[in-house]
């Protein structure tokens, strides 16, 4: 029988974070996702002063620092009429460790993922999660499926949904996540060659007319 202490739906950064950081606190713990690592996400790719904290208590620091990331120092934005402010997310341009970095998001997801991998989590790729197992009213697991159609089971006590913004476990829960009044969609594009970018690495919010209350982001990646 598979019995853990905790098992999380979701192997992203959120996940993955909170899997490694009770895999060191010695829980049993089990990690599903339905994908293989690495794998790509769409996201503007800017990892935040909030984050770099959260990034530093897992150890994983120097790892970022060597993978494709860029450190940013800052933040620019523009407005309809082309005013435009630079805001620098420090004074000190000389600290061994950025406020903010950009890393593409199939780098840096598998750079979290390993960190749970490490701390002793057990993994099950390539798995979906399709239920909850209940008694008297109580969860007490979840029911997946493999990428081969075979179906499985684990238990635990704690069940954490970490699986993005269609959730399944939220919709098995019956928790509505759309909020009409604050969604929108997203499109992200790469391009090669663009210039002009802040010599620290700026990430960059344009505000046009056309798109308000929407935006453009342009964010500098790679070295």
């Amino acid at each position: 029988m598979n019995f853990f202490d905790c098992i999380i739906v979701g192997a992203g950064p959120g996940g993955s974070t909170a899997a490694t950081f009770a895999a060191r606190a010695g829980l049993r713990v089990l990690l599903i996702d339905k994908d293989l690592f690495p794998r790509d996400k769409i996201c503007g790719d800017a990892i935040s002063g909030k984050s770099m904290s959260v990034i530093k208590r897992l150890g994983m620091t120097e790892a970022l620092q060597n993978s494709t990331s860029l450190p940013s120092w800052g933040v620019t934005f523009s407005g309809p009429y082309g005013d435009q402010v630079s805001i620098p997310f420090t004074k000190e341009l000389n600290k061994p460790v950025a406020p903010g970095y950009i890393c593409r998001r199939e780098f840096f997801d598998a750079l979290v993922f390993e960190q749970a991998q490490e701390a002793g989590a057990t993994i099950w790729l390539q798995t979906t999660f399709t239920g909850f197992l209940q008694e008297k009213g109580t969860i007490t697991g979840v029911t997946a499926k493999y990428a081969d159609g075979a179906e499985r089971q684990a238990f635990a006590p704690l069940v954490i949904g970490a699986d993005g913004a269609y959730s399944v476990v939220a919709k098995k829960l019956g928790i509505n996540q759309l909020d009409e009044a604050h969604y929108c969609g997203g499109l992200r594009v790469y391009y090669k060659g663009v210039t002009g970018f802040h010599p620290q690495n700026h990430v960059e919010l344009h505000f046009v007319d056309e798109a308000v209350p929407g935006y453009f982001w342009i964010f500098p990646i790679d070295r």
